[in-house]
C-alpha cells in the first residue's frame, strides 16, 4: 500500500468520513492529509494501523 492507493480508495468510496476514518485508525486529520498529500511518508506502523480499517470498509 501506498499513498496514492490511499488517495484511490477515498475516491471511491465518497461515504467514508475521513475524520471519522482517522479516529479509528487513531491518527490525526491532518497527519492523514500530509500523507495523502506527499508531504509525510506512508510508514510500516500507519500501514499496520489501517489495514484492519480498511478492509473493513472494503479495501
Amino acid at each position: 500500500m501506498n499513498a496514492k492507493d490511499l488517495e484511490c480508495f477515498f475516491e471511491t468510496r465518497p461515504a467514508i468520513n475521513k475524520s471519522a476514518f482517522c479516529k479509528e485508525v487513531g491518527i490525526s486529520r491532518q497527519y492523514l492529509n500530509m500523507i495523502l498529500n506527499g508531504e509525510r511518508p506512508l510508514t510500516d506502523e500507519t500501514i499496520y494501523k489501517m489495514t484492519e480499517i480498511l478492509k473493513k470498509y472494503g479495501y
